[in-house]
């Protein structure tokens, strides 16, 4: 690859973060208006090939979910055994 190929991919890389991370924004503000606090962003690490990654919203810090909560403590030990750990609590 040559330094002007290089160059153009990395250039298109950083493109598509920024737009990646303005439309995390968004849906951040927008999530947060309905009432959630946290979003937790992971790796789903599939068995059949690429990994894809994912943002799940809690109206609370999800480490702190207790067993009887259900769902939301069910979807939380799913995504902490699905991403072997890869994620990030954000609070909002």
């Amino acid at each position: 690859m040559n330094p002007t190929e290089r160059e153009r991919l990395l250039r298109n890389i950083r493109e598509a973060q920024k737009k990646d991370q303005e439309e995390i924004k968004v849906r951040d503000e927008e999530m947060k208006a309905k009432g959630f606090t946290h979003r937790v962003a992971f790796w789903d690490h599939c068995t059949g090939g690429d990994d894809e990654q994912c943002d799940s919203y809690f109206s609370g810090d999800p480490r702190n979910l207790k067993i009887n909560d259900g769902e939301a403590w069910d979807f939380w030990q799913e995504i902490k055994t699905a991403s072997i750990g890869d994620f990030k609590v954000i609070e909002l």
